[in-house]
């Protein structure tokens, strides 16, 4: 992390490492890792999204919806969560 001199890389990193954590069924510490992530850049749609499919993972369709929304409130021509809203 002390590498990457940007908000960007550093949320880029989180992110990997929250994939990495939910690739082997650890979804507390991917919602962790992404929260960091979006700590970082907020404005990051591929964190939204990410975050988003851990709370369809856990159950958890309020917090899925709302960051849908996030993602539609920076990317209003998002197909993913345009498809996902629309199906709940």
């Amino acid at each position: 992390l002390r590498c990457a001199h940007t908000s960007q890389l550093r949320s880029t990193f989180h992110l990997s490492i929250a994939q990495s954590f939910r690739s082997v069924d650890l979804p507390e510490e991917a919602l962790d890792e992404a929260q960091r992530a979006l700590r970082e850049d907020p404005h990051s749609i591929a964190t939204w999204l990410f975050q988003a499919q851990l709370f369809e993972d856990n159950e958890a369709p309020s917090a899925a919806r709302l960051a849908y929304e996030r993602v539609l409130g920076l990317d209003p021509t998002n197909s993913i969560a345009r498809t996902k809203l629309s199906s709940k």
